[in-house]
């Protein structure tokens, strides 16, 4: 975060002090247990050429960037280079850590009906999953805004009702085919700021995103409701289930 020292956040973690060493060759002071330890110096204006490296959004990239002159390489003996690999389970974990620890606290101070939200995997951050419950129609669309705004790295967002699981593809396409129609439920915000390693948006960052409302009048309950099975015949089913697992667990085929 902005304004934090990152030092300070880790001992946070950890619950007692990061213990702290002074580099050898730059007024520097870097953890003691660091697994490697590169020093130099970054002379301003000083860039090259980096890249094409894989990138968070699954596609190659370049960039300029500075250079810098190292003057020492410490590490640990038997050292572990930790390595991120982009565009994996592992990539999107820690992005939608970042990036969705305050979204869903954000948008409810204005919106609080939404009940939850979901990022998609794969996509960056740009892709959302939202639930909300009961809400007049224009409040819903006001709340897909916001989301979409949230951040300039979103670019597509989904609302359905509380009783899809956002979490189950199968119930948001669901939704999407039984309770969408793009003439009355989708919103475009064309001309607005994208995320920057978007490939598709404008040279200047320009992007159009897209909101879909997937939810439905609740006065049409009647046709628009989830077929579910009974609670009594799930209860029993479950009941057979078990059984059927603890006679196999004990060796009673019967």
């Amino acid at each position: 975060p902005g304004g934090h020292d990152k030092v300070e956040i880790a001992g946070g973690f950890r619950q007692r002090p990061v213990e702290m060493v002074q580099c050898g060759t730059v007024d520097l002071m870097v953890p003691a247990h660091s697994q490697y330890v590169i020093e130099g110096t970054i002379q301003p204006g000083d860039m090259a050429h980096e890249g094409f490296f894989g990138d968070s959004s699954g596609t190659y990239v370049e960039a300029e960037s500075p250079v810098m002159k190292v003057t020492s390489v410490t590490h640990r003996e038997n050292p572990i280079f930790q390595a991120l690999q982009p565009w994996s389970s592992e990539d999107d974990a820690l992005l939608n850590l970042c990036f969705g620890s305050d979204l869903l606290e954000d948008v409810r101070k204005d919106y609080p009906f939404v009940r939850d939200v979901h990022l998609v995997s794969g996509t960056v951050c740009s892709h959302i999953i939202a639930s909300v419950t009961p809400c007049p129609r224009p409040a819903c669309r006001s709340a897909i805004i916001a989301l979409l705004t949230h951040n300039p790295s979103v670019k597509m967002a989904i609302v359905v009702d509380e009783d899809i699981d956002i979490r189950n593809y199968r119930e948001v396409e669901w939704a999407m085919a039984m309770r969408f129609q793009a003439d009355r439920d989708l919103i475009l915000l064309p001309g607005v700021q994208g995320h920057d390693i978007d490939p598709s948006a404008l040279p200047n960052g320009s992007s159009c995103k897209m909101g879909m409302d997937a939810t439905f009048p609740k006065e049409r309950l009647d046709v628009f409701e989830k077929i579910a099975l009974p609670a009594e015949s799930k209860r029993r089913s479950r009941e057979i289930l078990n059984k059927a697992i603890k006679d196999f667990q004990q060796g009673n085929n019967r």
